[in-house]
């Protein structure tokens, strides 16, 4: 696992309805950062959603749960976030026009 802790088997808590700009977000956790507002993950396709605290969403691909969790129980998520995600997984920004 490397960097990442390994916390199989543990659980949060989740809203599977909580839509956002077209995203539905499982796992969704609201995260205590001045910098990233909430957290959400797709454990079947590996993709991490990060919504900053301005509103905008911010998907990433290949990202092992591992790494989610990691980001969750990170002391500082947003440092952990620019130095464990962003440039390290490839993403894309949300568009409001994905919405459904």
């Amino acid at each position: 696992m490397g960097k990442f802790r390994d916390l199989t088997g543990m659980q949060f808590g989740t809203d599977p309805y909580k839509k956002t700009k077209g995203v539905y977000m499982n796992n969704f956790e609201k995260v205590s950062s001045s910098y990233i507002d909430s957290i959400g993950y797709d454990p079947g396709n590996q993709e991490l959603f990060v919504k900053f605290n301005n509103g905008v969403i911010w998907k990433y691909f290949d990202v092992p749960e591992s790494a989610h969790v990691s980001l969750l129980l990170a002391e500082s998520i947003g440092k952990f976030f620019a130095k464990e995600i962003r440039g390290q997984f490839t993403g894309r920004k949300v568009e409001p026009e994905d919405e459904e």
